[in-house]
C-alpha cells in the first residue's frame, strides 16, 4: 500500500502543482504588466465600487453586495461570473493586504462575493476587484489523489458501539473502483519492454516503467471489493437490468413502462443501473439529462431503493435542468450549491429543506450568536485600532502608557475569547449544517457505483502547462476510460436538438455516421420547431454577383437552409495573446440586425454568438452594449423596443457555451491571415462544439482561404495539432462547398447591396457605408451607418 501511495502521488500531484503554478503565472503577468484601463476594458477588473454585508450568511462564509458608486448605476462589463475567484483590494492587490473571495451570484447592478469572514470598514470609501486564479480545482484533484491511498474495505468493517449503545460508523474515503479506474496503469508484463528507461506520458516526470511495474505488482487494485453493482443484490433489479440492456430487450409483466425513450436511451439505463462502473456517451442534444432522470425515477418509483442517489455536474444551469426534470416525473430532489434559481426550485434547495428539519431552531440560535460575536469582534478591533494610533500619537507618561497597555491587553483578551467562541459555534454550526449533506453524500455509497455521462468528443481539459500535459492532465477521465476499452459503454445515438443539415456534417466527422436524427418524421419532413429563421443572408445565399440587376435581389427559397458560411476578406488582428477581427464583429452586428428585424418572434435570449477567442467576444459585447453608434443604429432599424432584444443575446467562447443551446447560433471564427494559420482554432472538439450549439440557425463567419489551408504553429498552440482540428475544418469547408452554403461578402458591391436590403426595406434612401480596406483591397469594416 505505501509503494502504491507514493506511486499515485508521484505521477500526479507534481503535474497538479505544475498546472495551478502556471494559472498562476498568467494571473500575476497580466496585473502586473496589464495597465489599470486594460484591466478595466478587458473585464478583468472593477473600480470604484461601494460595499455592504449582507444580512443573510452563505454557506461559505459572510456575503457582501458591491454596487457602482453611483447609486442606480448599471456595473460596467465584465468576465465575473458564479463560482469565480476574486481579490478585493483598496488600489493594487500586490501593494496590500488584499482579500481573497468568491463570487456567488452577479446581476446588472450588484456583485454577490462570499469571503471567509467579515473585516471591519467594507462600507467605507471605494474598492476594487480582480479576477483571480481559482485553488479550488487543483483542491479537489489534490483530495481525490490522496484519496485513492484510503482502503475503503477495511474503513468499511471499522464500526463500533458507544457508551450510549449507539454504532458508530467512520465517514468511507476513497472508492471501491480503484481497480478499475487505474487499470490503465497497470501495464501487461509480457507486453512490456523492461528495459525502456524512457517516460510514458501517463507516469511521473522521474519516473520509468520498470519502476511503476514493480510497485503496481505489489498493489492489491481490487481491495476485496464487490464486482457487481450495488443493485445487483435485488434480484429483481438485476433481472430487469440484464434484460434491458440487449438490443432486443425481454419485456416481461411488472416491467415498468419507459416514458419516451429510444432504444439506446433504455439499453444507457440498464447500464447506469446494472454495471459497478459504466460510461455513458451523450453527443449533443442526444438526452443525457432525460436518461439521467429516468435512470433515478425507476430506482426511486419502481424499484424503490432506499439508497440516497447523488447526481453531480459542473454548472448551475445543468444542476437546475436536473433538478427540473426529476420534479417533473415526481421525484423530490436535493440541491446542494449555490447559484440563482428559479423560484419553483428553491423548496428543492437544502438550506429551505434546512428550515423544516427538527434542529433548525438550534441552527437559527447558533447564527444570530455568530452574527452578535462578530459584531463585537469587530467593534474591539476598532477600538484597539483607536487606542494603538493614540499612543503612536502622543508620548504620555509611563504610568499612562501601562494604563493604556492594560488596557489594550484586556481588550485583547476579550477578543480572543469571543474567537474562541465564535469558532467553537461555528464548528458545531458546520456539524448541523453538513450532517444533512453527509447523510445523502456518504449513505448513497458513492464509491461502489458510479455511472459517468459525458461526450469525450467535446471540449477537452485546458491545460496550462507544459509539464501537465506531459503528463496526461489533457486527457479527462472519461476519455481514458473509453479508450482503455475496460469499461462498459454505450453511445447515444439520435440527436433531437438540432436541424438535420445542422447535425449532417459533426455526425460524419466526428461520430462516424453513427449519430442519427431525430427530429425528423418518419415521411423525413423536418420538425416545423426547426425552420430555419429568416434572413437575408439565407434567402440570397444562391445569388452570386451578376445576379443582381437593377439594385434587386431574386425572391428566397422555399427550403431555406439552416446552415450558412458567410466569407469575407477583413484580416484578424492580434490583441495581446489573443485575436480579434473587427471586419467579422461588424457583420455579426449587421446579421443580429437582419435577424431581429426579419423573425418578429425571435427575442435576444434565443440567439447566441460565440467565438474561440476572448478578446472578440470582448469586441462584440463593447459594440452592443456600449458604443453609442450602434445603440443608434439598433434603434433607428428595428424600433426602441425590438432593438432592447439585442441586450439579451447571449455573448461567450466555444468554451463557455459547451452544455449550452440557442435556436440561433452566430459562430465568429476570427481568424483570417494570408499565410492560413488558424492556431486556437484547430482543436477538433472545439469545432464539434461549435457546430452543435444551434438548434434551427448556424450562421459561420470566417475567411475561406484561411480556412481551407488551415494551418497551425508550435509557437501559437501546443497539443491542439495532435487533435486533427486543421483537417477538419478544410473538410468542413469542401463540405459546405458541396452543399452550395456559402455567401461570398468578399465583392464590395455585393457587401453592399445585403448590407443595404435592410434599411431599403424601410425608407428608400438610407444606404450603409461599406468602407474599402487599405490592407487587403476588400472592406475594413462594415459600418453601421446613422444620419
Amino acid at each position: 500500500m505505501l509503494l502504491f501511495k507514493q506511486s499515485i502521488s508521484h505521477r500526479f500531484l507534481p503535474a497538479i502543482i505544475a498546472e495551478q503554478n502556471a494559472a498562476n503565472e498568467v494571473f500575476t503577468q497580466r496585473i502586473a504588466s496589464w495597465p489599470l484601463h486594460k484591466l478595466k476594458s478587458e473585464g478583468y477588473t472593477l473600480t470604484g465600487l461601494s460595499a455592504f454585508w449582507l444580512d443573510k450568511r452563505h454557506p461559505s462564509g459572510p456575503v457582501a453586495g458591491f454596487t457602482s458608486a453611483e447609486p442606480g448605476c448599471v456595473l460596467p462589463d465584465h468576465l465575473l461570473r458564479e463560482g469565480m475567484g476574486v481579490l478585493l483590494s483598496r488600489i493594487d492587490p500586490f501593494r496590500e493586504q488584499a482579500c481573497e473571495g468568491t463570487v456567488t451570484q452577479v446581476t446588472p447592478w450588484t456583485l454577490y462575493i462570499s469571503f471567509e469572514s467579515k473585516f471591519e470598514r467594507l462600507d467605507e470609501g471605494t474598492w476594487r476587484l480582480d479576477i483571480r486564479n481559482s485553488n479550488i480545482a487543483a483542491s479537489r484533484m489534490t483530495q481525490a489523489v490522496n484519496a485513492m491511498h484510503d482502503d475503503c474495505a477495511s474503513q468499511d468493517t471499522n464500526r463500533y458501539v458507544d457508551s450510549a449503545g449507539r454504532i458508530r460508523e467512520t465517514i468511507l474515503r476513497g472508492t471501491y473502483l480503484r481497480s478499475e479506474l487505474l487499470q490503465g496503469f497497470r501495464p501487461p508484463p509480457e507486453t512490456i519492454d523492461m528495459t525502456n528507461s524512457e517516460v510514458s506520458p501517463w507516469l511521473g516526470f522521474d519516473e520509468s516503467l520498470e519502476d511503476v511495474n514493480s510497485e503496481l505488482a505489489n498493489v492489491a487494485f481490487d481491495d476485496s471489493a464487490q464486482k457487481s453493482g450495488i443493485f445487483n443484490e435485488d434480484q429483481f433489479i438485476h433481472s430487469w437490468a440484464r434484460r434491458y440492456s440487449r438490443p432486443d430487450p425481454i419485456v416481461m409483466d411488472g416491467d415498468p413502462p419507459m416514458l419516451d425513450l429510444n432504444e439506446a436511451q433504455v439499453r444507457a439505463v440498464a447500464l447506469m443501473i446494472g454495471e459497478r462502473l459504466s460510461l455513458v456517451q451523450g453527443p449533443p442534444g442526444t438526452g443525457k439529462t432525460k436518461t439521467i432522470v429516468e435512470a433515478v425515477r425507476l430506482l426511486k418509483h419502481h424499484f424503490q431503493v432506499p439508497h440516497p442517489l447523488l447526481v453531480c455536474t459542473y454548472t448551475n444551469v445543468a444542476v437546475d435542468n436536473l433538478v427540473e426534470g426529476l420534479a417533473d416525473v415526481g421525484v423530490r430532489p436535493l440541491r446542494i450549491g449555490t447559484g440563482r434559481l428559479k423560484p419553483e426550485q428553491e423548496k428543492f434547495m437544502l438550506e429551505r429543506q434546512m428550515q423544516c428539519h427538527a434542529l433548525w431552531p438550534d441552527v437559527h440560535a447558533l447564527e444570530n450568536r455568530i452574527e452578535r460575536i462578530e459584531e463585537d469582534m469587530l467593534r474591539l478591533r476598532e477600538q484597539i485600532h483607536a487606542e494603538q494610533q493614540w499612543l503612536e500619537k502622543h508620548d504620555a507618561s509611563s504610568r499612562q502608557g501601562l494604563a493604556h497597555k492594560e488596557r489594550l491587553q484586556r481588550m485583547r483578551m476579550a477578543r480572543e475569547t469571543k474567537e474562541q467562541q465564535r469558532y467553537t459555534v461555528l464548528w458545531r454550526k458546520k456539524c448541523l449544517e453538513r450532517k444533512i449533506t453527509r447523510d445523502c453524500i456518504d449513505a448513497a455509497d458513492v464509491s461502489r457505483h458510479v455511472s459517468l455521462v459525458g461526450d469525450h468528443k467535446q471540449l477537452p481539459p485546458v491545460i496550462l502547462s507544459g509539464r501537465a500535459f506531459a503528463a496526461g492532465f489533457s486527457v479527462s477521465l472519461f476519455e481514458r476510460l473509453i479508450e482503455e476499452g475496460n469499461v462498459p459503454n454505450i453511445m447515444l445515438n439520435v440527436q433531437y436538438r438540432m436541424h438535420p443539415t445542422i447535425s449532417q456534417f459533426p455526425s460524419s466527422e466526428f461520430y462516424n455516421f453513427e449519430l442519427r436524427d431525430g427530429t425528423v418524421d418518419a415521411a423525413g419532413r423536418v420538425h416545423p420547431h426547426l425552420v430555419p429563421p429568416s434572413s437575408l443572408y439565407i434567402s440570397h445565399l444562391a445569388t452570386s454577383a451578376g445576379d443582381i440587376v437593377g439594385g434587386t435581389l431574386p425572391s428566397s427559397d422555399a427550403n431555406p437552409p439552416s446552415v450558412i458560411f458567410i466569407n469575407h476578406s477583413g484580416l484578424e488582428s492580434s490583441r495581446d495573446r489573443s485575436r480579434v477581427n473587427y471586419s467579422e464583429a461588424n457583420i455579426v452586428a449587421s446579421l443580429v440586425e437582419d435577424l431581429l428585424l426579419k423573425n418578429p418572434d425571435l427575442t435576444g435570449d434565443e440567439i447566441g454568438i460565440i467565438a474561440p477567442y476572448a478578446a472578440q467576444i470582448s469586441l462584440i459585447t463593447r459594440m452592443f452594449s456600449q458604443e453609442n453608434k450602434y445603440t443608434a443604429r439598433f434603434n433607428e432599424v428595428l424600433g426602441e423596443r425590438r432593438a432592447a432584444q439585442v441586450a439579451r443575446i447571449e455573448i461567450k467562447t466555444v468554451d463557455g457555451f459547451e452544455g449550452r443551446q440557442k435556436e440561433v447560433i452566430v459562430f465568429s471564427t476570427v481568424r483570417n491571415n494570408p499565410r492560413g494559420y488558424i492556431g486556437f482554432l484547430a482543436d477538433r472538439r472545439r469545432l464539434n462544439v461549435g457546430l452543435t450549439r444551434a438548434k434551427r440557425g448556424l450562421f459561420v463567419i470566417g475567411g475561406m482561404e484561411t480556412l481551407k489551408v488551415a494551418k497551425t504553429k508550435s509557437s501559437e498552440v501546443s497539443g491542439v495539432a495532435a487533435s486533427g482540428g486543421a483537417e477538419s475544418w478544410r473538410r468542413y469547408i469542401q463540405w459546405l462547398n458541396e452543399q452550395g452554403l456559402v455567401l461570398d461578402l468578399t465583392g464590395n458591391a455585393r457587401a453592399e447591396m445585403l448590407l443595404n436590403r435592410n434599411l431599403v426595406a424601410l425608407r428608400a434612401t438610407q444606404p450603409l457605408a461599406v468602407q474599402a480596406s487599405t490592407q487587403d483591397g476588400a472592406y475594413k469594416k462594415l459600418l453601421f451607418a446613422s444620419r
